[in-house]
């Protein structure tokens, strides 16, 4: 589905590209035309994308059947002989038709869901694999996806407005505040907070898979994000 959104909205954007041209008595450049084809195909793909994912999971998440499902057990893919093996979490729960069934939740990770915890899943009879509907146990995947979606959605808020040759002063003036107040703070933490969730995992012996010098640089990085986030904002809320 996205493709043909994608197709469609690159279609549109150029059509209006061409009556732009054709207003003011420019001379079409089929190079630049073709570079630009392709920039928004690539651009467009990327937000319905992002905007499928995000729809999808907002669907599951408010419309449809929610199961108590436990994990029993992992599958295990070969790691390298540095780390540990990828563990993929198997969960246990009731269908529709009251019959116990185990699937998998389709990716593996060295840090899954814990054996015996029970969450919340979306599963469809056919369906290979279940969707988990614990936010928390995905904070940081939601964050980057939302994150991404902001981005991708202004870029193509640009696209659409240049090609109706609309002064972009406040797309621009509003992009540039929703950077530098919104996406680059949420960025660092986001990044600050896998750091320390790291760091927090090795402390507990959750994971042997940092050494001690990675944990090492982990804490000097840890301390260097925070001192920057704290004289990004000191500056930010100064001007």
């Amino acid at each position: 589905m996205d493709f043909t959104f994608t197709i469609l909205f690159t279609l549109t954007i150029l059509l209006f590209l061409l009556f732009k041209k054709r207003k003011k008595n420019e001379k079409i450049n089929f190079n630049k035309l073709i570079l630009i084809t392709l920039c928004v195909l690539l651009l467009s793909k990327i937000f319905f994308f992002l905007f499928g994912t995000i729809t999808s999971f907002a669907t599951a998440y408010f419309f449809e059947k929610k199961y108590e499902a436990k994990v029993v057990k992992y599958e295990y893919t070969d790691g390298d002989s540095e780390s540990e093996p990828t563990k993929i979490a198997i969960v246990e729960f009731k269908n529709e038709q009251n019959k116990i069934v185990q699937k998998s939740i389709g990716y593996g990770t060295s840090h899954p869901i814990e054996i015996g915890k029970t969450i919340k899943i979306t599963y469809k009879e056919g369906d290979k694999y279940f969707t988990n509907m614990n936010l928390g146990e995905q904070k940081l995947i939601v964050s980057i996806v939302v994150i991404f979606f902001v981005i991708f959605a202004m870029m193509m808020v640009v696209i659409t407005l240049y090609s109706l040759d609309k002064d972009l002063y406040l797309i621009y003036k509003t992009a540039a505040k929703a950077t530098f107040y919104f996406i680059i703070p949420t960025l660092i933490l986001s990044l600050l907070y896998a750091i320390i969730s790291s760091i927090w995992e090795s402390y507990q012996g959750k994971s042997n898979e940092i050494s001690i010098w990675a944990l090492g640089f982990c804490c000097f990085f840890c301390l260097t994000l925070i001192s920057v986030l704290i004289g990004y904002f000191r500056i930010l809320f100064k001007k």
